[in-house]
């Protein structure tokens, strides 16, 4: 029976980031002047070689790469999602990378969405076909992924995909502009989950718990660190996460 597991899922925005960062060159014109320079055919050459590198790894050939839409839904609901980072300058190539991969490359990218939600969406939309290669702590929260870990596949079951999410809506992620629950770090936020596993119920009700009953607040920090997944897309337009038990439904129990 022919095995089709066949295909590479990469972020293109992350790899992207990391060579165009990589590639960038201080330049001394003397008299105290100093440029950065950057070497777009370079740049272009290290994308490619790094993605036959991955195929090598991974004996796979077939490649997509999911690059992140203009347009971000979670800006919508939370102007202040990524806020941090405006004041950040990305890589001089990052922009003709970018292109670069468009112009050569089999690639997605989904109106309003993060390249890592267009490849959880892939992912769950045909687990048995994408092997997912991003070592993006986000991937772990995409149920029955399959991911390239240290030089073997890792599978993420749904119940370790929801546990890691909570984490995430716990602790929140600084770097993205959302903070979670104040206080709540790592070790904290896997405790509350060993305290309160078993299903999606129970898990939320350690949430509200834990953010001392603002549901709104817990809401919003899980619906930044929900990365989509099929059933979050409508062909069209995302998916608002909603909780599997409300504050009310809680208090009641």
């Amino acid at each position: 029976m022919a095995d089709n597991r066949n295909t590479l899922l990469l972020d293109g925005d992350l790899i992207a980031y990391r060579i165009a960062a990589a590639l960038e060159k201080p330049v001394h014109w003397g008299d105290g002047l100093w440029t950065l320079h950057c070497y777009e055919n370079e740049v272009f050459a290290a994308f490619v070689s790094k993605v036959e590198s991955i195929k090598k790894d991974t004996g796979l050939t077939d490649v997509v790469v999911t690059i992140s839409s203009p347009r971000n839904f979670r800006k919508e609901i939370n102007p202040l999602y990524k806020a941090n980072r405006k004041s950040t300058r990305k890589p001089i190539c990052f922009g003709p990378l970018l292109e670069f991969i468009k112009e050569e490359f089999n690639h997605v990218i989904l109106d309003r969405l993060e390249a890592d939600d267009t490849m959880g969406i892939l992912a769950t939309q045909e687990p048995d076909r994408y092997l997912i290669v991003s070592d993006d702590k986000d991937m772990l929260t995409i149920r029955d992924a399959r991911i390239w870990k240290d030089g073997e596949v890792l599978h993420i079951t749904e119940q370790e995909a929801y546990e890691n999410f909570i984490t995430q809506a716990l602790k929140g992620d600084p770097t993205d502009g959302y903070y979670g629950c104040k206080g709540i770090g790592e070790v904290t936020a896997r405790k509350i989950i060993d305290k309160h596993r078993g299903t999606p119920e129970s898990l939320w009700e350690g949430v509200l718990k834990t953010y001392k009953g603002d549901a709104e607040d817990a809401l919003l920090n899980a619906r930044m660190a929900r990365i989509l997944t099929a059933e979050l897309w409508d062909g069209e337009a995302p998916i608002l996460w909603n909780p599997p038990i409300t504050l009310k439904e809680v208090a009641n129990a």
